[in-house]
């Protein structure tokens, strides 16, 4: 998942990596909860460096995959055409709509990127709801290292997530989607 992030070239949607990617992230989505029951396993399979795969932090890998992800062109936004997106800052090419900020953002309303964007925000979800496993006694004294990266403004593409989560809520429409009038 990690590698195919990274790389600078676009996500197709008729590879087999693509196939992969969406694989990974509903197999996380399902197992991390699991994961994340038994503290000891987690930390020993999270956040201690893995020397099978050179020395990694496998969770630092997941959250800075995931990150890159959600506004991975072909993958969760249309192909940038040459443009090389800034993931430290608000690129108007990254953000989902427009709204605040981006006044002009180049809208990727296709179902598929919103498949793709869904799933990745589901596994963020999970990764945030880890200090439910916890116990009551640890809740409050345990930082949930998930929420410190997210809300970290080193992280890539954190400014270009709120921004775009905040013009989706802002952007809905619900007039015409549900009718209170029974008449």
């Amino acid at each position: 998942m990690y590698d195919v992030a990274v790389q600078q070239v676009e996500v197709n949607s008729k590879r087999e990596e693509f196939k992969t990617l969406k694989g990974a992230i509903h197999v996380l989505t399902r197992i991390l909860p699991l994961i994340f029951e038994d503290k000891e396993f987690f930390m020993r399979s999270m956040w201690h460096e893995q020397p099978y795969f050179a020395n990694q932090v496998n969770a630092l890998r997941l959250m800075e995959a995931i990150s890159i992800l959600l506004f991975k062109p072909g993958f969760t936004i249309a192909p940038l055409n040459g443009v090389s997106p800034q993931m430290y800052a608000i690129d108007e090419n990254l953000v989902w709509r427009s709204g605040i900020t981006v006044l002009d953002a180049t809208n990727h309303n296709i179902y598929e990127y919103d498949q793709n964007r869904i799933a990745l925000l589901r596994l963020i979800i999970v990764m945030l709801s880890q200090p439910l496993f916890h116990s009551p006694e640890e809740y409050l004294v345990i930082l949930n290292p998930f929420n410190t990266f997210f809300t970290n403004r080193n992280c890539k593409n954190v400014k270009n997530l709120f921004i775009s989560l905040v013009n989706v809520i802002i952007s809905y429409d619900c007039a015409g989607y549900v009718s209170i009038d029974s008449s």
